[in-house]
Formats: C-alpha cells, structure tokens, sequence
C-alpha cells in the first residue's frame, strides 16, 4: 500500500526516496540558500541559479549555459542573470576563476565549479556505458543465449 511519501510492505514503511528513481537529478546541497555568494540575492535569482544546474545536468553540458534559456526555464526577467554573474555564481567568457573552464562560446556562461559537484559528461558517459553492459548482460542471461555476451550476435549487433 501507499501512504504520502512512503511505501508499505508488510510492517515496513519504505521512503519513496529509497526506490530507484530512474530520472536524472542535480546534487544540490542543502547549505544553498546560505551560500555566502547567494546571501543577500533575491528568490527569483536563487531560483535561476537552481534552474541552471539543473538545466545543464539534464544536457550534459558540464555547467555551460546560454543564460537566456535558464532565464526562460526560471521564468525570472533577465536582469536576475547579471545578479549572478556579479556574484561569481556564473562565469562569462573572459572570467579569471582558476578553477572554472572558459565558456565554449561568448554568448554562454559556465555555473562555478559545477564539475566539483555534478557529474561531468564524461562521468555520465561512463555511468551509462556501465548501464548499458550491465543491461546486456541481464537480458543475455533471461533469454538463455549461449557464450559471453559480449559476443553474442543478438546482444550485441555489431559482432560479426
């Protein structure tokens, strides 16, 4: 059975937060709202910052943004883009962050150390290669095929 945020199994009461969720998700700490670059910001630019991240980690984008779509997404005015520039929450093209990528273009942004925090698509590529195998091997097993999976012809249809 089912009651507000949790699963019932016999006597046990399961958080819906401990099933596998199998969307994507943004580590977001729960410290944010006291960030000191973030004291002192308005909701609608602590909200776009949110936005951000999540935007870029849905895309893969290693923290790189056109800041006019995590504008729009936030449904915040534009001008909540320079708060956070001036706050070194986004970097623009030509920032001195050591520790931040320069923006792939000029029109974009890069969010400050997204990569310390976020997978970055080389992690996500990598996380899903690791699913993906995993997947492979599962359904090699359930359908009985013969030999490795990895050289079975109908689990892996590039071997010849």
């Amino acid at each position: 059975t089912q009651t507000a945020g949790y699963f019932t199994t016999g006597s046990k009461r399961v958080s819906k937060m401990a099933t596998k969720d199998p969307r994507p998700y943004a580590k977001i700490s729960v410290d944010m709202p006291a960030n000191p670059k973030l004291m002192g910001a308005t909701p609608q630019a602590k909200w776009l910052a949110v936005t951000a991240i999540l935007w870029c980690t849905q895309n893969v984008t290693d923290g790189q943004l056109p800041p006019a779509v995590a504008v729009a997404l936030a449904g915040v005015p534009a001008r909540y883009q320079t708060d956070l520039i001036e706050r070194g929450i986004w970097h623009p093209n030509g920032h001195d962050c050591p520790d931040c990528p320069p923006p792939i273009t000029p029109e974009y942004v890069v969010i400050h150390h997204f990569l310390q925090h976020q997978g970055g698509a080389e992690s996500v590529a990598e996380a899903r290669a690791v699913k993906s195998r995993g997947g492979r091997i599962g359904n090699h097993k359930r359908w009985g095929h013969q030999g490795p999976a990895e050289r079975c012809k109908l689990c892996k249809p590039d071997v010849a």
